[in-house]
C-alpha cells in the first residue's frame, strides 16, 4: 500500500509540474553542444556544456578567428580549446577562455590573466586588474600597468602605446576609444590610431561618462550619460568626427550594429533603419530587429494573436521572406538559423527562405566556414530528449522524476 500512495504522489506531483508549464525543468536533463556540417551532420558530437558565443535575434554564434584557431569549449566548468574534429588541444582549466586573434587568446586562472598561444604555452600575464586586460584586435591589445593606467600592447606584451588611459577599448577601423584625464583634471574620450595620436576628442562637459562604440563601416555611434539623472544621449560620427544626422523624434541605442551601412534607429517600442545621411530607409514599424547581411535582415511584428513573428526584409523594409518563425538570426555564409513558430527547435534555412536543414536543435550558431555549433537537449539515456511539441506521457514524466532525485536539474 505505501508503495502504491508513493507512486501516486508522485504521478500526482507529475501532472502538477506540467500543469504549471514547468515541465521543461525536468526534461532538460543535461544541455550539450557539439558541431555540425553544411548538411546538419554531427562533426563532434554533442558533449561539452558550452561553448563561447554571443547572441543576437535568440541564436548563439561562436567566433574562431579562422578556419584553423582553436574553438573554446567548457568542461565540467572548465574551459579549454579544441579543433575542429573536436581533438582537444588545450585541457580545460581556465574559468575563462576569449577567442584566438593573432594567435593569441585571453584566459583567466584564478586571479591572472594569461595570455596563450595555440599550444597553450603562456607568452605573458597580469595580476593587475585582469578583468581589464581585453582581446586582441588588429594586432593590439588592452592592457593595464602595475599603476592601473591602460594602455596597449603587442603579441610580445610590450606596451606600443603607453599606459595613460582610464580605460580603453579594442581597435576597429585602425581607431580605438579610450578614456583620457587631462592634467586639467578634465576628462574626456577620445579616438587614436594605433601611434596612439588622438583624432577625434569628446570632452564630457559635465556629463558623468562618455562612451566611444567601435567603428564599423566608418561610423561609429558615441553614448553619454547625463550627471544629474539616468537619462543618455548619444552622437553618431564618421571617421573625421563630423557629427551625423539622426531623424527627428529617433533614437539609437548601444547594442546598435551597423552593418551593410544600415543604422538601426527606434521610435518608442518600434524599430527600423537610417543610412549614413540621416535618412530613414526602412521605416520604423517593427518590434525587433537584427543586423542586415547578404542584404536582408531579421525582423518581427504582431500577429493577429499578438504573438511576435520573425522574417526577414530587405534594405526598403518589404518583406523578402514572410514572418512565420518565433526567433531568426541574421545570415552568415547563406545560411541563417530559425525557430519555427509551433516547433521549439532551431533549423537552417538560405537566402530564399528555403529550409535546408530540419529544425532538430535546441540552439544554432551561424557557419563559420564549414561548420556551425548546435546544442541540443541529451536525457538520462544519453539520447536526444523528445521534441517540446511532444507532450511528455505520465510515465515519461514518473521516470524523469525517480532519475532527477540524484541529480541537481539545471
Amino acid at each position: 500500500m505505501t508503495r502504491w500512495l508513493s507512486f501516486g504522489a508522485t504521478v500526482l506531483a507529475a501532472l502538477w509540474l506540467q500543469s504549471c508549464g514547468l515541465h521543461e525543468q525536468v526534461m532538460l536533463v543535461h544541455n550539450k553542444w557539439g558541431f555540425i556540417d553544411r548538411a546538419g551532420k554531427w562533426i563532434v558530437p554533442p558533449r561539452f556544456d558550452e561553448i563561447q558565443r554571443d547572441y543576437e535575434s535568440g541564436a548563439s554564434s561562436f567566433e574562431p578567428h579562422d578556419d584553423e584557431s582553436p574553438i573554446a569549449v567548457q568542461e565540467n566548468g572548465k574551459w579549454g580549446y579544441i579543433d575542429r574534429s573536436g581533438k582537444i588541444l588545450i585541457k580545460p582549466k581556465y574559468w575563462y577562455a576569449g577567442k584566438f586573434s593573432d594567435g593569441l587568446a585571453k584566459v583567466q586562472l584564478d586571479e591572472e590573466a594569461l595570455y596563450i598561444d595555440k599550444t597553450g604555452k603562456v607568452k605573458f600575464t597580469t595580476e593587475k586588474d585582469p578583468e581589464k586586460a581585453d582581446d586582441f584586435q588588429e594586432g593590439l591589445a588592452p592592457f593595464p600597468s602595475a599603476d592601473g593606467k591602460m594602455g596597449y600592447v603587442d603579441v610580445a606584451g610590450h606596451f606600443v602605446i603607453a599606459p595613460q588611459f582610464i580605460d580603453c577599448s579594442p581597435f576597429s577601423e585602425g581607431l580605438a576609444s579610450v578614456k583620457v584625464k587631462l592634467p586639467s583634471g578634465v576628462e574626456e574620450t577620445d579616438y587614436i590610431d594605433k601611434n596612439g595620436i588622438a583624432h577625434i576628442r569628446i570632452p564630457w562637459k559635465g556629463r558623468k561618462e562618455v562612451f566611444g562604440n567601435q567603428f564599423s563601416d566608418g561610423i561609429a555611434i558615441v553614448f553619454w550619460s547625463a550627471s544629474k539623472d539616468d537619462s543618455y544621449g548619444y552622437q553618431l560620427i564618421d571617421r573625421s568626427g563630423k557629427r551625423l544626422s539622426v531623424p527627428p523624434n529617433c533614437k539609437l541605442d548601444d547594442g546598435n550594429r551597423i552593418a551593410e551601412g544600415m543604422i538601426r534607429i527606434q521610435t518608442g517600442e518600434k524599430f527600423g533603419f537610417m543610412n549614413a545621411n540621416g535618412q530613414i530607409v526602412v521605416p520604423v514599424r517593427f518590434t525587433h530587429t537584427g543586423s542586415f547581411s547578404s542584404g536582408l535582415a531579421p525582423a518581427s511584428e504582431l500577429n493577429v494573436s499578438g504573438s511576435e513573428v520573425y522574417g526577414y526584409i530587405g534594405k526598403t523594409g518589404s518583406w523578402i521572406i514572410p514572418p512565420q518563425y518565433s526567433a531568426a538570426s541574421p545570415f552568415e555564409n547563406g545560411l541563417a538559423a530559425v525557430r519555427r513558430v509551433g516547433i521549439n527547435r532551431y533549423g537552417y534555412i538560405d537566402i530564399t527562405g528555403k529550409e535546408v536543414i530540419e529544425p532538430r536543435f535546441e540552439e544554432l550558431g551561424p557557419y563559420r566556414g564549414d561548420i556551425s555549433a548546435a546544442g541540443i537537449v541529451i536525457g538520462e539515456n544519453g539520447k536526444d530528449i523528445l521534441e517540446a511539441t511532444e507532450r511528455p506521457t505520465i510515465q515519461d514524466w514518473v521516470e524523469l522524476l525517480f532519475k532527477s532525485r540524484a541529480q541537481p536539474h539545471r
